[in-house]
């Protein structure tokens, strides 16, 4: 485990004082998972400014079961520092020298589980490219469900690469007519096609750090409220790190 000291402050946004992050090599191929514990030091500012966004879904390719919302230019300030100060030194290889925001914006879960597309009930990777790192910062409760890595069984890929992407998708595809499609409802653990190797429960400014590649997925236990209102809220980064002779954060 790794104590962080409150260096950090980008404007609105500083790093909590008792802010930890633990590192992690998961499932048979050993990928890196970093979790970080009390990140924000006021994370109600976060929750606030979420709350009064313009929320949409993001695009026809994003298959987010429900709403986005573009955070704010000092919450992507402060995740580029955090990274090039604290998670840099802990990646597992040296190649990682330059590094540039491509995405951060608020996730809310709105979709009932009927309503979830076939691909919407199964793991997914969110790029073949190793070289993306993706975050998740929860900013709701426990109850809410954390996320969950899976090894596909047939194939034994837990992460997809170039290589790997054709053949992957051929056999999932096949398997959609083999085995018929997942459940109507939201992805909770283990299925005939995909074993849990590893899952982190959602905790209020936690946050995890791995490559995007990874077949992983939401394990949504609640999405609403009492009164039918979306709570499950993440706000969610993806870094792109390519090499450098020097590091620098675009």
């Amino acid at each position: 485990m790794v104590t962080i000291a409150a260096s950090i402050n980008m404007e609105q946004f500083s790093c909590h004082p008792q802010c930890t992050i633990n590192s992690l090599l998961i499932g048979k191929e050993k990928s890196p998972l970093l979790i970080i514990d009390h990140w924000l030091e006021q994370p109600e500012k976060l929750v606030q400014i979420a709350n009064q966004g313009t929320w949409s879904k993001d695009s026809k390719q994003d298959f987010y079961p429900g709403q986005r919302s573009i955070a704010p230019l000092e919450y992507r300030n402060f995740v580029a520092e955090f990274v090039r100060q604290q998670l840099v030194p802990l990646l597992p290889t040296s190649q990682y020298d330059q590094a540039s925001i491509s995405y951060c914006a608020f996730s809310l879960v709105s979709h009932s589980p009927c309503d979830l597309l076939p691909i919407q009930r199964i793991p997914h990777f969110d790029t073949q490219n190793p070289n993306q790192w993706a975050i998740v910062h929860y900013l709701c409760q426990e109850e809410c469900g954390g996320t969950g890595f899976f090894q596909h069984r047939q194939s034994g890929f837990e992460t997809i690469n170039s290589d790997r992407e054709s053949r992957y998708i051929r056999i999932r595809d096949d398997e959609a007519f083999t085995l018929g499609l997942p459940p109507e409802h939201y992805l909770e653990g283990s299925t005939e096609q995909f074993k849990l190797i590893h899952h982190v429960n959602a905790q209020f400014n936690r946050a995890i750090v791995y490559p995007s590649n990874l077949l992983h997925s939401g394990l949504i236990k609640q999405w609403q409220n009492e009164s039918g209102q979306p709570i499950r809220l993440t706000a969610n980064t993806f870094i792109q790190f390519s090499p450098s002779s020097a590091f620098t954060f675009n």
